[in-house]
């Protein structure tokens, strides 16, 4: 199969959105050729047969040149691919649905967002199938919705027996957002350093623009963990180096609530590290004992405190039985191939 992908960024060292470079690996490897419209290019290194175009915003292109652009490159690549995967920007399918429709081009637009909207219902309106992951997401309603697996790339977010976790060590890592609640955390981890606990936390991401308000009220919060020493606030990370920030953690908290299907936590299962969440999309892949209230800081902390109780065997058994899950359910090596099949197929 040649392959259009269209997707936000491609880049390696992204810190977000770095995966997309090993799932175009991936797709490579099974597809003849595969071209890639983005809206922003980065730095990447990808195989022979894969083509990236990017929209310009790196540029600081305008929104009608980046429309232009993006109708140039379907039409004049238009016999060189045979089927379209559309990932989290219903607008790519919004400007190209009806093109692709007219030429019977089979489309699959991916969204996983729990809410939708008018360029949502659009989009899906114009996808031959849609792709989502979270028994949460807006997509799940269609007839046309497959779930289908994160995509976790498991050869990269692996245990790495050499890097020693130290004991009490607590991560969380992604973009700084409120949805991602990490007030929750940080009054979590006050509670257990006021109840005598020990323990150090790692919170590795940065803010999009509009959101550097709310890490400066995060800051605040967690001024008096800092000031003791058990807190450290640290930049986002490529995704590359991510899987060496994991393994050296014993322990990783996500606050984030019902309608994400958040990767980091995935990736986190994959490096056989414990993880705690308030998102019951994870039920099936953790026990049920490790899930928290949402906006719970005293049942997070509940949980935190059990679990760093538990001996050192314990912890590598439950992560051993995290990563299987992953493998099981949620791997790169189960997502391309059943793209590609429900795209000959549609």
């Amino acid at each position: 199969m040649r392959l259009l992908i269209c997707t936000q960024k491609v880049a390696a060292n992204d810190d977000v959105l770095g995966f997309m470079h090993r799932w175009i690996e991936a797709f490579a490897a099974s597809c003849e050729s595969v071209f890639v419209i983005c809206l922003e290019e980065g730095r990447h290194h990808l195989p022979s047969n894969v083509e990236v175009f990017s929209l310009g915003k790196e540029h600081g292109t305008s929104r009608l040149t980046r429309v232009i652009r993006f109708v140039r490159y379907i039409v004049q690549k238009r016999g060189f691919y045979d089927a379209v995967f559309v990932h989290m920007n219903p607008e790519y399918m919004i400007l190209g649905g009806l093109y692709w429709r007219f030429f019977h081009i089979p489309t699959a637009l991916w969204y996983n967002h729990r809410m939708g909207g008018m360029r949502a219902r659009i989009g899906v309106a114009f996808a031959k199938i849609i792709f989502y992951t979270s028994p949460f997401a807006y997509a799940g309603r269609f007839k046309k919705a497959q779930r289908m697996p994160a995509g976790i790339d498991t050869e990269q977010f692996k245990r790495d027996e050499r890097k020693p976790r130290k004991a009490g060590s607590i991560l969380s890592l992604g973009r700084i957002s409120p949805v991602k609640q990490i007030e929750v955390i940080i009054d979590a981890l006050r509670i257990l350093a006021e109840r005598g606990i020990h323990f150090t936390a790692n919170l590795y991401g940065d803010p999009t623009g509009r959101d550097i308000s709310y890490l400066g009220a995060l800051r605040q919060k967690g001024a008096s963990l800092v000031e003791r020493g058990v807190l450290r606030w640290l930049p986002g990370i490529p995704n590359k180096r991510a899987a060496a920030v994991y393994n050296e953690h014993e322990l990783f908290l996500s606050a984030t609530p019902a309608g994400s299907f958040d990767k980091a936590v995935l990736e986190a299962m994959a490096c056989e590290v414990p993880v705690i969440s308030c998102n019951p999309s994870f039920r099936g892949l953790m026990p049920d004992a490790l899930l928290f209230k949402e906006g719970d800081s005293r049942d997070l902390a509940d949980k935190i405190e059990q679990v760093l109780a538990r001996s050192k065997e314990d912890l590598e058994q439950l992560g051993q039985e995290m990563r299987s899950a992953v493998v099981r359910d949620q791997s790169l090596a189960l997502l391309v191939p059943r793209v590609l099949t429900m795209l000959k197929t549609v």
